[in-house]
């Protein structure tokens, strides 16, 4: 549905997204790889990221990319927290 939107927004250059939760799996990857993409999106904020593939999926996504932005402060602190309270 990302995708969707993006191709149908082509003059859109700053994306806010809460959170990229399994938005892809290994074989969409390759598929959204191997397709051209026409997206001008150049500043990205994502509040939320649970793993390291979730900015791998916004570059190619977003490959004009120049600006990202994520919110690691909040998810550093939970792990903190986390730790500390299993102690």
């Amino acid at each position: 549905m990302l995708i969707q939107i993006i191709n149908s927004l082509p003059k859109l250059h700053s994306l806010s997204l809460h959170q990229t939760k399994d938005l892809l799996c290994a074989d969409q990857l390759l598929i959204l790889c191997s397709t051209r993409l026409t997206s001008e999106i150049t500043k990205i904020y994502l509040e939320k990221m649970n793993q390291i593939q979730e900015i791998y999926f916004l570059m190619i996504l977003c490959s004009s990319m120049t600006y990202l932005i994520v919110d690691l402060l909040k998810l550093f602190l939970q792990t903190i927290f986390n730790k500390i309270n299993r102690t």
